[in-house]
């Protein structure tokens, strides 16, 4: 169990602060006492420490100079978070919300209060929640504004289908080999199943899954390859949809309630390998701007310390050559490569921790480095390392990218940087996922 930021009790009744508990303290491979991060912040329970230390003297600071000076801050002290525009959330309450520009997102689509940082996405359908209008086109299908909403305002879609073809459909235009995602919020009511489905019009490919709301299950029924996935989302809805790679230019998606009826209460058709946060759309397609979450310059100056360490906590990490946490340029840090089917630490020079397939399931990662080498650990197996030294450039230090590109998008529990090398054995025990 995972013991970083649970309340402990002293001998004499007195809290301790969970940076200085047993589980948030790692070992120095330089040897001496177990000592605490400089930096952490967990974002499920709500809870932002740093050194107190001038970034300016850090880099000449003993570890237990660093450690000894950690306080409680607030999560602006500890990044700097920027975003061109709006961006929307699943709030506690279960309501679909709206964050400002350069306002940090803190999600719960995953049932915990998560750091949501992403890519930069449009989503290409038009009037992404009114079925009313146009392009959407209706065959057998009866559609009824004003059931209860994700969005709190009562505006989602009553489908009654008269068939098991009953359906409504748009066109869009694609890039031929690029991966896409197409997914709708749905609720089942009386329908058995519904269908949905990217026709091809290059290779006459449908790509299309069949959800069957008795097992909440979706399997791939066409002759495209489909990646389906179906999630529980608040107030019964479920977000079903599927990932696929047309061959052609143009797509018609289709949305197939099934004989019965289903509520719908929004749809998107984005690139990617798997969905990302609701891009609300009417005449023209939006496209949300990517998020940028940098280190503070108390952070970056832990991070490029000649020996330090980082311990990262998530889930739905992707993005090819994707970065979890950046440097400067392009510098990785940790991130994927460029198949995203394996974790690696470093940039050119690099250690391979794991396979592991984007999107990541909840996951945990701890690296450290000296001038000696480094190593590392995905979710608690056997330590990589090696003697050739940190090649990752961190003058500027970034979650979910490098400073210039290798964008990933996921959700965020937990991230700790240690103002020394942790010992290659305490790795495996901090690289799990957060509790």
């Amino acid at each position: 169990m995972v013991v970083d930021a649970q309340i402990s009790l002293t001998g004499c009744g007195r809290p301790l602060p969970f940076w200085a508990l047993p589980g948030a303290l790692a070992a120095d491979i330089a040897g001496g006492p177990a000592k605490p991060p400089a930096f952490a912040f967990d974002a499920r329970r709500n809870a932002c420490v740093l050194t107190g230390l001038a970034p300016a003297s850090i880099a000449a600071a003993t570890a237990a100079a660093i450690g000894d000076a950690v306080r409680p801050v607030a999560f602006a002290d500890l990044f700097l978070f920027s975003r061109a525009g709006t961006a929307t959330y699943l709030d506690s309450d279960g309501t679909i919300r709206t964050a400002a520009a350069d306002t940090a997102r803190f999600d719960w689509s995953h049932g915990s209060r998560q750091l949501l940082v992403e890519a930069q996405v449009a989503n290409l359908l038009l009037q992404s929640r009114n079925l009313a209008a146009s392009p959407w086109t209706a065959v057998d299908m009866a559609a009824v504004r004003g059931q209860p909403s994700l969005f709190g305002d009562g505006d989602a879609f009553r489908l009654t289908g008269a068939s098991t073809d009953a359906r409504y459909s748009q066109s869009v235009s694609v890039t031929s080999g690029q991966t896409y995602c197409f997914w709708a919020w749905m609720k089942p009511r009386t329908a058995a199943q519904s269908r949905l489905r990217a026709y091809d019009g290059a290779n006459a490919a449908g790509y299309e899954i069949t959800v069957s709301w008795a097992s909440r299950t979706a399997a791939s029924t066409g002759s495209g390859s489909a990646t389906p996935f179906v999630t529980a989302f608040p107030g019964g809805y479920y977000r079903v949809g599927f990932s696929f790679t047309p061959a052609g230019t143009a797509l018609q998606l289709q949305m197939f309630s099934g004989a019965g009826t289903v509520d719908f209460d929004g749809a998107q058709l984005e690139s990617g390998l798997s969905p990302s946060s609701y891009v609300p759309t009417t005449t023209a397609s939006v496209t949300r701007s990517g998020d940028v979450c940098r280190f503070s310059p108390t952070g970056e100056a832990v991070l490029q310390r000649a020996a330090a360490g980082v311990v990262i906590r998530g889930q739905g990490m992707r993005g090819a050559f994707g970065a979890i946490v950046g440097g400067t340029a392009m510098s990785r840090l940790v991130g994927f490569n460029s198949t995203q089917n394996s974790i690696v630490f470093g940039a050119s020079s690099i250690v391979t921790l794991a396979s592991a397939a984007a999107p990541l399931p909840p996951f945990g990662v701890a690296a450290a480095w000296s001038g000696s080498g480094k190593a590392g650990s995905y979710n608690g197996a056997t330590v990589q390392n090696t003697a050739v030294a940190l090649d990752t450039t961190l003058t500027k230090s970034y979650l979910g990218r490098a400073e210039s590109g290798n964008v990933s998008s996921g959700h965020y529990d937990f991230i700790a940087l240690y103002p020394f090398r942790m010992a290659d054995a305490a790795l495996p025990a901090k690289a799990v996922a957060h509790l």
